[in-house]
């Protein structure tokens, strides 16, 4: 392949695109300008519609957390499988009210 006179001339690997971050620009100073009136629309919609409100933080929360992968574990055994039951004693189960 013939190398040309404007072979490598093009935005380095990785940059960024001027009009991507003008717009990342913009957005960011929207949100930012925006987060008081969010966030009272976003109390207003908890004492309103609890499970909405549910929805839209779980939603937005994925941009902002990792998702973890899901793992899955198959065991092939043979034999007999035996378990051990641990029941705490009466004094463990009480409650801080109860022991104080």
């Amino acid at each position: 392949m013939a190398i040309s006179s404007t072979s490598g001339q093009g935005r380095p690997k990785g940059s960024v695109n001027k009009d991507t971050a003008h717009i990342k620009e913009a957005i960011s100073a929207f949100v930012q300008k925006n987060s008081k009136k969010v966030d009272t629309l976003f109390t207003q919609l908890c004492d309103e519609d609890p499970g909405k409100a549910l929805q839209i933080y779980f939603g937005a929360a994925e941009y902002v957390l990792p998702k973890l992968a899901r793992t899955e574990a198959t065991i092939e055994h043979s034999g007999e499988i035996r378990g051990v039951l641990v029941v705490p004693a009466k004094d463990s189960l009480a409650t801080d009210s109860e022991t104080s």
